[in-house]
Formats: C-alpha cells, sequence, structure tokens
C-alpha cells in the first residue's frame, strides 16, 4: 500500500474467515472463529478485528466498504475457491 508522503494509516480494521464459511469453503476449521481473532485483534497496528463470510459480491463489498469507511481491501494470496470450483 503507497499512501502519499505524510499520510498515515489512522484507523486498520481486519477481517479474518469465519467458522460457517470455513466449514463450506475448506471443511471443518482446525482453531474456531475466537481463536482466529484473538491473535489478529491483539495485534498492536489492528483497532478492530471480527470474523467475517469468505465469498462476498459486489453488493455486500460495498455495503462494508461504506459502513466501515474502508479504503483497501487486501486479500491473502490463495484465490477464493468456492465449493462449486468457482472463482469469487
Amino acid at each position: 500500500m503507497n499512501l502519499p508522503p505524510g499520510q498515515l494509516v489512522r484507523h486498520v480494521v481486519v477481517a479474518v474467515n469465519d467458522d460457517k464459511s470455513i466449514t463450506t469453503c475448506k471443511f471443518t476449521a482446525v482453531v474456531n472463529n475466537d481463536e482466529r481473532i484473538a491473535p489478529v485483534g491483539g495485534c498492536k497496528f489492528v483497532d478492530e478485528c471480527y470474523g467475517l463470510g469468505y465469498i462476498t459480491n459486489e453488493k455486500y463489498l460495498q455495503y462494508l466498504l461504506k459502513k466501515h469507511c474502508i479504503d483497501y481491501v487486501i486479500h491473502g494470496y490463495d484465490l477464493c475457491i468456492v465449493v462449486h470450483e468457482m472463482n469469487a
């Protein structure tokens, strides 16, 4: 993420895949939702952390961007492959 000189990130919101999404898309979760949120939420650079669905659509993404005043969305390096083998 490249910010203009002098501009700092003021608030970092992180979403982790929730239990339902992992079970639906990737089989049984190894750790539960609280166990995934705790280490991420404990990071000194993270202001908020919560569970979120693995699969999103454009309408839901726009809702999240507006609700949380999000400027950037970053996803991991893996593709969002859903149960039906379609890219999300």
